[in-house]
């Protein structure tokens, strides 16, 4: 199951970065060294803070409420953009 959290967790920030990239027009293939500097940062920043949080622990990803809590986020998120 980490393996899966961790290729999620990848796949999550890669498109947080391309819409970033996306969203001030440089989503081109001449921006992709400035993309690749920005992801490699922040996923080692990321797979060193997440253990530190406990964010692989199986029972945090099992719990319920955590995943209420994200969909409760992604709602509110979807209403902020509006």
């Amino acid at each position: 199951m980490t393996v899966a959290l961790i290729i999620g967790d990848i796949l999550a920030l890669l498109v947080t970065t391309l819409i970033g990239f996306a969203t001030h027009n440089e989503l081109k293939s001449e921006f992709f060294l400035r993309m690749v500097a920005a992801i490699i940062p922040l996923t080692i920043a990321w797979f060193l803070l997440a253990p530190w949080f406990g964010l692989f622990q199986p029972d945090i990803i099992r719990t319920f409420a955590w995943s209420n809590g994200m969909i409760a986020c992604s709602h509110d998120n979807q209403a902020a953009i509006r």
